[in-house]
């Protein structure tokens, strides 16, 4: 199930309220795609009770797109204070606001994508398209709502990078290992000295562990286990890429 903060909806929500005439309000929930049976299927006696319930039943639903784009919206038309409670409220749920659109990630999840991307651009030895296609897509997907796949396109990007980096730590020391699977892929990082065996248990099985993790996780919701998921990838990324370029 989505995660949008209480905020964000209760923004979203006090600004249709404030601007739309009942039959405004209709038309314009029916132009975003919200089903008609969520407007007809009881009489409300108010417009913040209707806003509250359909809303409601959009997370319930996992309606990301529509939500995105009544948020969206609605940023458009609010002054300039409101914009920033809106702003600080979606960051909370992982978003941030681009040109008018919501985009995957906090501004500092931003930083932190284009620290990765510049570390992967300038590795001569890295597989640059596929290493950039799995981090788009992770954020991509993310946005969408596509919650698990966003992790599994997160868990691609960090075997591809091991992958790359075992690779070349193999042709360097003329070596060729069975590198078949992905933990034998971290046995060899070890073997040939690139991790140290408690980086490996501590820190990269661990994650990976993480990242590969099917089911729910109690008390989190599965947009939050996504969001921890994308920032543990950024970092793991950068921390793997810094570490394959100081060493031989």
């Amino acid at each position: 199930m989505s995660a949008w903060t209480d905020k964000t909806i209760a923004l979203t929500i006090d600004h249709l309220r404030a601007t739309r005439s009942w039959e405004q309000l209709n038309h314009f929930l029916e132009l975003r795609g919200v089903p008609i049976g969520m407007l007809t299927q009881q009489t409300f006696s108010s417009k913040l009770g209707m806003l509250r319930t359909v809303l409601k039943e959009l997370v319930n639903d996992d309606q990301t797109a529509i939500i995105k784009e009544i948020v969206e919206v609605s940023y458009a038309e609010m002054d300039w204070a409101k914009k920033e409670e809106l702003e600080t409220a979606l960051n909370a749920d992982g978003f941030t606001i681009t040109d008018g659109k919501l985009q995957a990630g906090s501004v500092a999840l931003s930083k932190e994508r284009s620290a990765l991307e510049v570390l992967i651009e300038r590795n001569a030895v890295l597989t640059k398209d596929v290493l950039l296609h799995h981090l788009n897509q992770m954020h991509e997907l993310y946005s969408d709502g596509k919650w698990d796949a966003s992790i599994g396109q997160g868990r691609n990007f960090i075997e591809q990078l091991l992958i790359d980096i075992a690779v070349h730590r193999a042709k360097v020391r003329k070596e060729k290992p069975d590198l078949s699977k992905p933990v034998l892929v971290r046995e060899y990082l070890v073997h040939s000295h690139f991790l140290e065996d408690h980086e490996r248990k501590r820190l990269i099985d661990g994650i990976y562990g993480y990242l590969s993790e099917e089911g729910s996780h109690p008390g989190i919701s599965d947009q939050r286990i996504s969001y921890i998921c994308r920032v543990i990838c950024l970092m793991i990324g950068q921390y793997l890429a810094e570490k394959m370029e100081h060493l031989p």
